[in-house]
């Protein structure tokens, strides 16, 4: 059997914060930009899409940085 998973939902895109998607997840600007720099990133507009973390993964939860 396939699992359906939704599509993970997007705190930050093009360099910019989706402030609505951070809204409803819940998660504030600083908290965002310490997961950036906790994965080495010191700027959002080095970030291609930052996204929330599938609930099975380890690590930080955000994944998808470029």
């Amino acid at each position: 059997t396939r699992s359906w998973h939704p599509p993970a939902l997007l705190l930050g895109e093009d360099g910019r914060m989706l402030r609505r998607n951070m809204r409803h997840e819940l998660i504030a600007e600083d908290e965002l930009m310490s997961q950036l720099r906790h994965q080495g990133l010191d700027d959002l507009k080095l970030v291609k899409r930052a996204s929330v973390r599938d609930e099975q993964s380890q690590g930080a939860p955000m994944r998808d940085l470029r």
